[in-house]
């Protein structure tokens, strides 16, 4: 909008997040969350179950957190069962796997999924999974669904409750995650081609083994394209691998939001130490400041002397002389005295620079250098990415991580968080890159001069001539003696 004097006034968005620790929802409540999909909430939805939220903050799940990538396997292949659609509930697998080298956290997080492609014309990218026949046995119909689908053997104790979705008049959804860290090795489930009545095929299929048309194929699916993507107008079972991720979404910024209270309050530790270290350091220098100035005017005190000495002095030495000698004389002698006066004015700047430079390095025997931890900065990362939104930059606002830290189920100590860090940095936003760098002391390496280099080379290379030298007369002795 326009100011009073016509100059465009700067609005600050301040955001929020609702709170995680809501359980049971309603479809305008989840979708509210996610307001790229609002248009698109499902008529026959009625709530959703965040089962996730039952887990402990800061106790994740190891399968999830785990940098494993699934390895595809095209040699090997499991005889294609489908999948029972009768039953009372349907349970879906939701299995994550990470990219270690992504340049974006967010772009580091896959689900393991299938492509189904029992209808060639249109492949549906859809969870594993199956319909149980009793809420008592979901865990095991879904071992067992991986296991023909794949040929991934998961333990049926394995499997913790993750999210489920309720529909009126339909059968509830339910995906489950596995509790530890999995051996990512997954098949294509395909059945078998029926050789011709051609005597040719008949031996390839004897040879080679019997042809095989490809039912699920495992694949993957990035994080970033589910939470982004529109779920309007694709599958349904697409559409339900996109809500799922919204879940696994929520429930990884509330890992990264607790983690981020601890990452601040070591940051704002360790530049409390560092300014207290710095403080005392710029005290030493100022002393030294002091000491420098003192010294330049006690020596500016006694020149003035010198020159009114010298002076009186300089009259009695040129009498007798001509103008233009005097001139020359006069000349030579300021020139003199100003190089002098510049060479001990150089010498006590040089010391106090090195004097200086002694407080930082310890006689240049420490160095400082900087590390930077990238799961520190990947947190802030993934806390600066918005369902629907485009990139962070490297900055977060102080609101919008406010806004964040207020959405934790414990949000009673982040007063006393946001006041140092609105103390600590006067802007509006912090860059995560300076809370995730570690600013380290060590002991510098000391390396030998060049100088002292070349003058052992030069000592080494004299000692070996010298004993060359002494062993020429012992061999033309031993010569004569044979002669």
């Amino acid at each position: 909008k326009k100011g009073d004097k016509g100059r465009d006034e700067k609005k600050e968005e301040v955001e929020f997040e609702l709170p995680y620790n809501v359980k049971v929802r309603g479809p305008s409540e989840h979708f509210s969350r996610h307001l790229h999909r609002i248009s698109a909430i499902p008529n026959d939805m009625t709530q959703i179950i965040c089962h996730w939220t039952d887990i402990p903050v800061g106790k994740q799940i190891p399968s999830i957190e785990h940098r494993k990538l699934p390895t595809i396997t095209t040699d090997d292949h499991v005889n294609f069962t489908p999948p029972t659609t009768e039953g009372a509930v349907d349970v879906r697998a939701l299995i994550v796997s990470r990219y270690p080298e992504a340049k974006h956290i967010v772009k580091a997080f896959d689900l393991v999924a299938c492509k189904n492609l029992t209808d060639p014309e249109k492949p549906v990218i859809q969870a594993y999974g199956g319909t149980s026949t009793s809420e008592t046995d979901m865990e095991t119909t879904l071992s067992k669904c991986l296991k023909e689908q794949c040929g991934l053997t998961v333990a049926p104790t394995e499997w913790v409750k993750f999210v489920e979705f309720q529909y009126r008049g339909k059968k509830p959804v339910v995906f489950f995650t596995p509790r530890s860290e999995l051996e990512l090795v997954l098949k294509p489930a395909s059945v078998v081609v029926k050789p011709a009545e051609d005597q040719d095929e008949i031996l390839e299929h004897i040879e080679k083994g019997p042809p095989r048309n490809v039912q699920f194929q495992p694949t993957t699916v990035p994080l970033m394209n589910l939470i982004d993507h529109k779920i309007s107008g694709i599958p349904q079972e697409t559409a339900l691998m996109a809500l799922v991720a919204d879940c696994l979404n929520e429930y990884l910024r509330r890992e990264m939001a607790s983690k981020s209270l601890g990452y601040i309050m070591e940051y704002l530790e360790r530049k409390k130490v560092a300014d207290a270290d710095a403080a005392e350091r710029r005290e030493v220098k100022n002393e030294l400041k002091r000491v420098k100035t003192t010294t330049q005017e006690a020596r500016k005190k006694v020149r003035m002397e010198e020159d009114v000495k010298n002076k009186e002095d300089w009259e009695k030495m040129v009498y007798g002389y001509t103008l233009d000698e005097k001139k020359e004389m006069v000349k030579a002698r300021e020139a003199a005295v100003k190089e002098s006066r510049r060479m001990e004015d150089a010498q006590l700047e040089s010391k106090f620079k090195a004097d200086c430079e002694a407080v930082d390095t310890g006689d240049g025997t420490i160095e400082f250098i900087q590390e930077t931890n990238q799961e520190v900065f990947d947190t802030f990362q993934y806390l600066d990415k918005r369902s629907g939104r485009d990139f962070g930059s490297n900055q977060i606002s102080k609101t919008k991580l406010c806004g964040i830290l207020l959405s934790l189920p414990d949000a009673k100590s982040i007063a006393s968080v946001m006041a140092p860090l609105n103390e600590a940095s006067q802007h509006s936003s912090i860059s995560y890159r300076t809370i995730s760098t570690i600013r380290k002391k060590v002991q510098k390496e000391v390396k030998p001069d060049e100088e002292e280099e070349e003058k052992m080379v030069e000592e080494e290379a004299a000692a070996d001539g010298e004993e060359e030298e002494e062993e020429e007369p012992q061999k033309k002795d031993a010569e004569m003696d044979e002669v």
